[in-house]
């Protein structure tokens, strides 16, 4: 299974539906921010607003 961001919320089945869960995933997983620190809820939000539509 793929590991990163796309495997958190890319999945429709991990139950996680906020940014505040997607960034306590993350951190969970030792998957590091783009900085090297641990994830807020706040840089998911601006990630996801950054990422195109997908219709």
């Amino acid at each position: 299974m793929p590991r990163g961001p796309f495997h958190i919320w890319g999945q429709g089945h991990s139950g996680i539906t906020s940014v505040r869960g997607i960034a306590e995933e993350l951190n969970r997983q030792g998957i590091h921010s783009p900085r090297g620190g641990s994830w807020h809820p706040t840089a998911v939000a601006r990630l996801l607003n950054r990422l195109p539509q997908v219709a």
